[in-house]
């Protein structure tokens, strides 16, 4: 009887505990940091829940991380987002015009 793993070494299917917390989010819409720890929020735009007015954006989640887990984790970032253009998940074009757009916001932070 097999316990579900090959002698190739494949094993099966592993998947977050159920009841794991999901927090949807849109964006990040600021970040603080330190030497030890980053801090930033997780937003959405949510739309009025008597359907009047515009959307809002709302904080979903604050995420706090040490500083070294931060730099790992936007190295891994990075790393999936050149695999999702490989992939033809999304194009260079889309990415490239994030960080365009972005390239400005560095300006504003030096004010």
């Amino acid at each position: 009887m097999s316990d579900g793993n090959s002698d190739q070494g494949a094993t099966e299917s592993v998947f977050a505990p159920s009841g794991t917390p999901v927090a949807y989010a849109e964006f990040v819409s600021n970040l603080a940091y330190s030497r030890e720890v980053v801090k930033y929020y997780f937003v959405r735009n949510d739309p009025a829940i008597n359907a009047v007015g515009p959307a809002q954006p709302n904080v979903v989640a604050q995420v706090v991380m040490s500083t070294p887990g931060f730099l790992a984790t936007a190295a891994f970032f990075s790393r999936m987002v050149s695999q999702m253009v490989r992939e033809g998940v999304v194009t260079q074009e889309q990415v490239d015009f994030w960080r365009q757009s972005d390239e400005g916001r560095e300006d504003e932070a030096d004010a």
